[in-house]
């Protein structure tokens, strides 16, 4: 399971383990992602639509609807567990490759142009204590582990892999672009309501979400509306160095270009190709799926 690493602190080989043989149920959904993919922004929507339909309850912390499955011991803990009756389904958030997840769940899984995660992660871990793995030296030692796997869950390029593939062998795996979500969040919104509520077996299916519902839901999950509730959204499991550090930062695409250098990004693009195919990225297929180009814009 190392392999698959290195792993930040909270996250034991144990609990790998544990991770793997998780007992699922038909309706357990997971929002997985590569750190920095937009996981958060994806937790918020599902969780705007699971206290908006399931039931009449709020949530103070999103992580009270779907806990970071892979902090040691977290997430069966009874507090989970209570808040997961509640809410009338568990969900779940992880950045655990496709070979280590559990199986049997529903999957959302979002993407983003690997050079963008590369430069936000770096940003976080550079902010992060370094007793709990943050990272410690510039932008430019940062790139060189990034792109050998060598920073906190490893290769994006095989994780990209695992889940492409996994969504491609017929596992129920939604895959959401972080571009899509900056484009037509309102309609990334109505695409996760029904991954989750309308491929659900007839017992476990619920109404669908009104009109009026679905543009709520994209109202709270827009980049202003969570930067000024930044509290119910920054992760528990982390401390930071500075404690008024953001940890909802930017939210555009094409960050990378005012960080990484030329000749990173051709290192980028020419890991890409070994690892999809000639065009590169455009070659994976999760990233084939796509309406529109990557282009500079902002997540508004």
């Amino acid at each position: 399971m190392e392999a698959h690493g290195p792993w930040l602190p909270i996250t034991s080989p144990r609990t790998l383990r544990a991770c793997k043989d998780f007992e699922t149920r038909p309706t357990d959904v997971f929002v997985c992602s590569y750190p920095k993919s937009g996981t958060t922004w994806t937790q918020n929507v599902l969780a705007q639509i699971i206290t908006a339909l399931e039931t009449t309850a709020t949530f103070a912390h999103v992580s009270d609807v779907s806990p970071f499955f892979e902090a040691s011991s977290s997430s069966l803990i009874p507090s989970i567990c209570a808040k997961h009756e509640t809410y009338g389904r568990r969900c779940f958030n992880t950045h655990l490759p496709w070979e280590l997840a559990p199986r049997g769940a529903k999957y959302v899984y979002v993407y983003r142009d690997g050079r963008d995660a590369a430069v936000s992660f770096y940003h976080h871990l550079r902010n992060q204590s370094v007793d709990d793995g943050g990272f410690e030296g510039g932008w430019d030692r940062f790139f060189e582990r990034w792109i050998d796997g060598q920073i906190a869950f490893g290769s994006w390029f095989e994780h990209v892999l695992g889940w492409g593939a996994a969504a491609g062998e017929g596992a129920d795996v939604l895959a959401v672009g972080y571009e899509e979500l900056v484009r037509d969040l309102r309609g990334v919104v109505e695409k996760i309501a029904d991954h989750v509520l309308l491929n659900a077996s007839p017992a476990d299916r619920g109404p669908r979400l009104t009109e009026a519902q679905l543009d709520a839901i994209a109202a709270k999950c827009g980049f202003d509306a969570m930067k000024a509730d930044v509290d119910r959204f920054q992760p528990r499991s982390v401390r930071w160095r500075d404690p008024e550090y953001c940890f909802i930062r930017k939210g555009v695409v094409g960050d990378h270009r005012t960080t990484m250098t030329a000749a990173q990004s051709a290192a980028f693009e020419a890991k890409a190709a070994e690892a999809f195919g000639p065009k590169g990225v455009d070659d994976a297929p999760l990233f084939k799926s796509r309406a529109a180009p990557r282009v500079d814009s902002p997540h508004s």
